[in-house]
């Protein structure tokens, strides 16, 4: 494990290019480009963060002030190998909080490290961070440097962030789930009424919901959106088209369901779908035939028992629908991966 303190700073800039062709020249090292993902988790206090890229894989806790301009950074640093798996432990144990997703360029001039970022959702920006790794810098010294680099760069007051990426990403995410939570909440109370009417019991929550859109652009346009508040698990074709299945960092909840699976498919040529949700799924234990046999007055639709993979049983509820699997959708996926 390292500790270190960084003084660094965070700013968007109109000069990227000429930065970048300032730092390939001037650099000490020039590191590459590495494409990174850092997921972030819930915490009581601090910041604990997982960088995992093709170049840097590590685990980050740090306690940083949310102040405008160059600000001091107290690391504690452990260097994992790819694939360490400590994610999902993670993920288990603590709950993630939001993932930053980015592609930077690495530059070292002596201690100092560059990173210019480009951050999906947000844009293009430029990082310093003075380093002092044995003491031997001292924190004025820190500060100095960074200032330097400041006027090089011709970096204005307003330039700088006193957000991280991770809060950036987060507000971009609230507003988005907060009115998903709504629809989800519309939604499934909707299906829980009809099931009650129709005497259907489902002892668990559904094991996911899909939302529907109805042109490809909403299908790019939503898949960004739910980046923003989950991890996308497998894009592939199923049905002749692609769908998407995300794993939310918390669950949706509404008064009678919850989940944090979702499902969201390209339309299909000749379907109309309003965009929004569409159909929960759920997990039985018992035969489509034993569970059908249980309830005598409702219509079940049989065409997609017949299916070789993952076979449902559906039953449609206006302009909703409910269908019944026996295998989870994370335990479909996991079979889609093993045999790729």
């Amino acid at each position: 494990m390292a500790f270190h303190v960084n003084f660094e700073l965070k700013a968007k800039s109109k000069n990227i290019e000429w930065i970048r062709d300032y730092l390939k020249e001037n650099c000490t090292r020039n590191v590459g480009k590495d494409f990174q993902k850092d997921t972030y988790f819930l915490t009581r206090k601090g910041r604990l963060k997982l960088r995992e890229g093709n170049i840097e894989n590590s685990l980050i806790f740090y306690n940083r002030p949310d102040l405008d301009g160059p600000k001091q950074s107290d690391v504690n640093l452990v260097r994992l190998s790819p694939e360490s798996g400590v994610r999902e432990t993670l993920r288990k144990a603590n709950g993630i909080k939001v993932v930053v997703n980015k592609s930077r360029e690495i530059f070292f001039i002596d201690n100092v490290k560059f990173h210019i970022d480009e951050v999906e959702g947000l844009g293009s920006f430029i990082e310093i961070e003075a380093i002092d790794s044995d003491g031997s810098y001292g924190l004025e010294k820190l500060q100095k440097q960074c200032d330097e680099y400041i006027g090089i760069f011709k970096i204005q007051n307003d330039d700088f962030l006193n957000n991280s990426y991770s809060d950036m990403i987060l507000e971009l995410g609230r507003n988005f789930r907060h009115e998903l939570e709504k629809e989800f909440e519309s939604f499934t109370s909707v299906v829980h009424k009809e099931l009650s009417e129709k005497k259907v019991n489902v002892a668990s929550n559904p094991d996911h919901a899909c939302f529907r859109v109805k042109t490809m652009e909403e299908y790019s346009t939503f898949k960004t959106r739910f980046q923003l508040i989950g991890d996308l698990l497998i894009e592939s074709m199923v049905g002749g088209r692609m769908i998407s299945t995300f794993r939310l960092h918390s669950p949706l909840i509404g008064k009678h369901y919850e989940t944090d699976i979702l499902e969201l498919p390209q339309p299909k040529v000749g379907t109309d779908y309003e965009t929004g949700f569409e159909h929960l799924e759920f997990v039985i234990d018992s035969s489509f035939e034993s569970f059908s046999n249980s309830h005598p007055d409702v219509e079940f639709d049989w065409k997609g028992t017949h299916k070789d993979f993952n076979p449902e049983l559906r039953m449609q509820l206006g302009k909703y629908s409910v269908k019944f699997h026996h295998q989870t959708l994370e335990k479909v996926i996991e079979i889609e991966k093993a045999t790729e």
